[in-house]
């Protein structure tokens, strides 16, 4: 049986595929399983652990001309948008699966600032899978799941490792960098053999710069430093993560790494949490959140009152409290 599964971005939503691929395996232990994403968040899909082949998407005619002659018994879209519609309307002989998207739904929860609403997307992708036939699901939650790549990358040694990503796709996501980096003085008073490392890409080593400033010895810059499947790994050593809803985030959770998710604009109620046991999720649950699905450029009220209210002091305490257990 060969199967192709499509979420062509981003990068968290592909994490949250993870599951999906790993249950057609379990049902379909001899499946050929492609994956079809675009060509940037190939090495995350490398590491799932469950795809034989990883296809990338353009939108040529050429790479259309070619899908049309490959041949699938099953295609499941996870992504749901005209580019994986064409997609299963130009594969032959192939029975489609979509998921169910909840877009009323979380269109819904924007309009009224609902706090209660989806609990997972890995839940929504997953409910495609009750559509093929004699489907049992397992009684345990679906996780997402990443193989850690064996690498070995350059990091301060000899130091608890406290990862801190400050970026996001979106402004309106962002915690403010200025009480990032009175988290960091705080914990550091403490904590004098802990080390921060503040990671991203490198359009973001602006923020790295203005944070390594808290703290020169005890911070590094390395925004920009590691490619994604290098960042796969990196993650993994670090003793805490802390980030925003972005796709990190995502990375962090199918490593079962203990962390910290700031919400802004977004909530967890539109079904981005983190799906990790170790997780705390930091949100202000104000009566204007969320206030979009993926994020904005500017805060409609102009306060940012949703970020401003969680203080560095939630932050450090949180933080206490993940890495107390570790001694």
């Amino acid at each position: 049986m060969k199967i192709l599964l499509i979420r062509l971005s981003s990068l968290g939503d592909i994490v949250l595929s993870q599951p999906v691929s790993s249950e057609l395996k379990r049902i379909y232990p001899d499946c050929e399983l492609h994956y079809l994403c675009k060509p940037q968040f190939a090495q995350i899909v490398k590491h799932f652990g469950t795809v034989e082949k990883i296809i990338s998407y353009n939108k040529s005619h050429q790479f259309h001309h070619a899908m049309h002659n490959e041949y699938y018994d099953l295609i499941i879209d996870l992504h749901l948008k005209l580019a994986s519609l064409l997609l299963g309307l130009i594969t032959p002989h192939a029975r489609i699966l979509r998921y169910a998207k909840q877009r009323a739904i979380r269109q819904r929860i924007v309009r009224t600032h609902a706090h209660t609403g989806i609990r997972s997307t890995v839940d929504l992708y997953s409910s495609v899978l009750s559509k093929l036939p004699g489907y049992q699901p397992l009684e345990e939650v679906l996780l997402p799941r990443l193989l850690i790549p064996a690498l070995d990358p350059a990091l301060p040694e000899g130091k608890t490792l406290i990862a801190l990503f400050p970026g996001a796709a979106h402004q309106t996501k962002l915690y403010p960098v200025s009480q990032l980096a009175v988290l960091i003085k705080q914990f550091l008073k403490e904590s004098a053999s802990s080390h921060f490392v503040v990671l991203g890409s490198a359009s973001e080593s602006y923020l790295g710069e203005e944070l390594v400033k808290a703290a020169p010895d005890q911070v590094s810059n390395l925004c920009g430093k590691f490619s994604l499947e290098e960042l796969i790994t990196v993650i993994d050593r670090m003793a805490v993560v802390i980030s925003n809803d972005s796709g990190p985030m995502h990375i962090a959770a199918a490593l079962g790494k203990p962390q910290l998710a700031i919400f802004g604009a977004t909530h967890p109620s539109l079904g981005f949490a983190p799906q990790n046991p170790l997780a705390r999720v930091l949100v202000a649950d104000l009566d204007c959140q969320p206030c979009s699905l993926h994020g904005g450029e500017r805060c409609p009220r102009g306060d940012f009152r949703c970020m401003r209210s969680i203080s560095p002091q939630q932050l450090t305490n949180a933080l206490w409290e993940l890495i107390s257990p570790m001694g």
